[in-house]
């Protein structure tokens, strides 16, 4: 195997990091993305969110959920209607089309989850999810 800077790089390594993740969810659920899935899942959890909370809830970028939120409309997943208080502001809520696709997902999600740690024990996972979910809540001092 050959070694380089880019080995130490932290950069460099999310972004591989990055690649094997997403790379074995899209290979094993195939019907979604990892991020539309977060998509789902948020709005799942909570119906009627604005897109803006769909941001705040998933800590993907507003752009990005702007996006996929019209292809998830597109695709039949989600339904969106304007907020009365607010005719710039969508609302959105999964649609029985979304329901089955998320449901159908999240047992595959799961497998990939495991297998991704599956070279981990148990304090290293939990040390490592830990480590990871500290910085990325550090979005906005990173910048």
């Amino acid at each position: 195997m050959e070694t380089g800077a880019s080995e130490g790089s932290v950069v460099h390594l999310l972004h591989q990091a990055t690649q094997v993740a997403d790379g074995a969810f899209i290979r094993t659920v195939r019907t979604l993305t990892p991020r539309q899935f977060a998509i789902l899942k948020a709005v799942a959890a909570s119906e009627g969110l604005s897109q803006i909370d769909v941001v705040l809830a998933t800590g993907i970028d507003r752009s990005t959920v702007s996006s996929m939120t019209r292809t998830l409309v597109k695709r039949g997943y989600l339904a969106r209607k304007r907020i009365k208080d607010d005719a710039r502001t969508y609302a959105v809520r999964l649609t029985d089309a979304g329901r089955r696709v998320l449901d159908g997902a999240k047992p595959m999600a799961e497998k990939v989850e495991i297998g991704l740690f599956k070279r981990f024990t148990t304090a290293e996972k939990d040390r490592f999810l830990k480590l990871l979910a500290m910085f990325a809540k550090d979005r906005a001092g990173s910048q």
